[in-house]
């Protein structure tokens, strides 16, 4: 289980829950594996190369699906200023949020909150697209 910026990336449920009641999130299969790669991995740049052989290995699949996975996340986690998925021109992506619950070089990441908020969408105004809409 990760937690970051008012998130739960549950492993277990393969679910993205946000707020106290743990609302569920939907997202498409390749784009949770993808959060979760950026989760494990915070602060650390990762290149489209990494990501695309991470989450479709084997398979060869154009850029468009990676861009398509990045923007489901931003748009999941509320994320219109893109403060938590960084692009870091001409190396890769960033996830700049401060996670917990992960295991990093067996030390546990840090577990400060984050100062992200999710920005409120037009069709959500209190909170991020959950599975009910």
């Amino acid at each position: 289980m990760f937690g970051f910026a008012g998130f739960e990336l549950d492993e277990q449920r393969l679910e993205l829950r946000w707020g106290p009641d743990g609302t569920a999130i939907r997202l498409r299969p390749k784009t949770f594996e993808m959060l979760r790669l950026f989760a494990a991995n915070a602060g650390r740049v990762l290149s489209k190369q990494e990501l695309m052989e991470a989450v479709w290995p084997n398979v060869h699949v154009g850029e468009d699906s990676l861009f398509q996975c990045i923007r489901e996340i931003r748009t999941a986690l509320g994320d219109d200023r893109r403060q938590l998925v960084k692009l870091v021109s001409g190396r890769g992506y960033l996830f700049a949020a401060q996670v917990s619950g992960a295991q990093v070089s067996g030390a546990e990441v840090s577990t400060k909150p984050a100062a992200f908020r999710p920005t409120p969408k037009r069709h959500c105004p209190s909170r991020p697209r959950t599975s009910s809409q």
